[in-house]
């Protein structure tokens, strides 16, 4: 089958940032719905978090970077907070940052220099050919085939006209197909992806958790205050390091700079040939 993509408004849009159109987080309080900052942005979290976890997972098959991603992002828009309540999708915000974090180019040579071992592949074809697909192209799919977003939607998130969206969503199909013929025959991927969201694992529980136990969620008040937390040894350091400008900048005035042959401690040498006056 020739991969084509969805004619514009011929899938109903999920619920910005969730997994699938059914997820129970739906129904929880909108950012917007809200005076109430915290309130806000724990419903925000509840509502998202997982969901775009698993996004995360999907898109490059590493849990541990998909944590980091999601962690870095709800980081990110406590900080800004206001500017984030004001926005018109504020889950829209929040998937954008965490794709743009874990697809970034430098992760690959920063797990090189912090000398991490890579993520295994996925044992699922279909999934590890995903993984395998240009980074632009995997993310346009799951957007607009795994989320069900329309093709104007996908473009504006990915920063792209939808002409290029389109060609990405396209590509992408003909990719998967011909590396995973067996598992996908390159038209519309939503059931696909929609089953690989879904097969993506708990995240580990925690270190002493009895065995069995499942994982327990972060808490939102915990990620608010980690933000904090890194906002104010951000000012710190900021400060700190101003202080320390400040201080041998005030140093070098008080040295000043020595012309040859002047000691700071003595007269001026005369030159030769010339005798120092004694004063009268």
């Amino acid at each position: 089958m020739a991969a084509e993509v969805r004619p514009l408004g011929g899938a109903a849009e999920p619920v910005p940032g969730a997994g699938t159109a059914a997820d129970p987080g739906d129904a929880l309080l909108d950012p917007a719905d809200t005076l109430d900052p915290e309130a806000a942005f724990d419903a925000l979290y509840l509502r998202c978090a997982e969901p775009l976890r698993r996004q995360v997972v999907v898109l490059t098959g590493d849990a541990q970077l998909a944590a980091q991603a999601v962690r870095r992002a709800f980081d990110q828009a406590w900080q800004r907070w206001p500017e984030v309540a004001r926005d018109s999708d504020p889950a829209g915000r929040l998937r954008a940052a965490a794709h743009a974090y874990a697809l970034a180019p430098w992760q690959r040579h920063w797990k090189r220099v912090r000398r991490r071992p890579p993520a295994p592949a996925p044992e699922d074809a279909l999934w590890r050919a995903l993984v395998g697909l240009h980074p632009e192209r995997r993310r346009a799919l799951l957007l607009h085939d795994g989320l069900g977003m329309s093709l104007v939607r996908t473009a504006a998130e990915v920063e792209s006209s939808p002409a290029a969206a389109a060609s990405r969503v396209i590509g992408a199909r003909r990719e998967l197909a011909a590396a995973a013929p067996d598992a996908y025959d390159g038209g519309d991927a939503a059931e696909h992806l929609a089953g690989l969201l879904a097969a993506v694992p708990e995240p580990p529980p925690s270190p002493g958790a009895p065995d069995g136990a499942p994982a327990a969620p972060a808490r939102p008040a915990g990620v608010r205050k980690a933000s904090e937390r890194g906002t104010r040894r951000r000012t710190l350091a900021s400060f700190a390091a101003a202080g320390t400008v400040l201080l041998v900048t005030t140093v070098c005035m008080i040295v000043g700079p020595q012309r040859p042959g002047e000691s700071p401690h003595h007269d001026p040498v005369p030159p030769h040939g010339q005798a120092a006056q004694s004063p009268r």
